[in-house]
């Protein structure tokens, strides 16, 4: 019985170091979440003030291309702008609240401009294009109006000739028979 009641102590002692060794592994387990769950909410946090800072740029590009035109030279004023250092501070101070955030932007900034300007230079080729299309189809219409004019022109000049050298000559041999009378 001796035995039996060792075994049994033995035994709940395994089970009493197991269930510590479970709360030790649930305790590390759960503070590893935490930190990943932080580390994530941090990442986050950059993202989103990459993308704010992105947003903003890009809406000021499309507003001063809509209001000055898009051409090139509108373009690359804005661009000047953005290379500014003040705008570049006051920007990244802007959307970047903590001193991570603004380290962060102040890495990403001039890929971000990068982005931003290449999209906009590509939309104004994009209308640069489209606009010569619109210019080529409407003188295409033009030369076809031309034309058509062209063949009407010549038609008439033809009528004219076929119609008037009939009735010249009628008039001739009308007047030459007067003549001899």
């Amino acid at each position: 019985m001796g035995v039996l009641i060792m075994e049994m102590e033995k035994i709940n002692k395994n089970i009493n170091d197991m269930q510590q060794r479970q709360e030790q592994i649930r305790k590390i387990t759960q503070k590893k979440e935490q930190e990943q769950n932080k580390k994530q909410y941090e990442k986050d946090l950059l993202i989103a003030c990459e993308e704010d800072l992105k947003n903003s740029m890009d809406r000021v590009f499309q507003k001063s291309l809509e209001e000055n035109g898009y051409n090139q030279t509108t373009l690359d004023v804005i661009l000047m702008q953005y290379y500014n250092v003040n705008t570049r501070n006051a920007y990244i101070s802007e959307f970047g609240k903590t001193t991570e955030e603004r380290n962060h932007l102040e890495k990403i900034y001039d890929k971000r401009l990068k982005e931003t300007y290449n999209k906009w230079k590509n939309h104004i080729k994009y209308c640069q294009i489209k606009n010569f299309s619109k210019e080529q189809n409407k003188q295409s219409k033009l030369d076809k109006i031309i034309n058509i004019n062209n063949s009407v022109l010549k038609i008439l000049k033809w009528a004219l000739i076929i119609i008037f050298i009939p009735i010249f000559i009628l008039f001739k041999f009308l007047y030459d028979c007067s003549k001899d009378k």
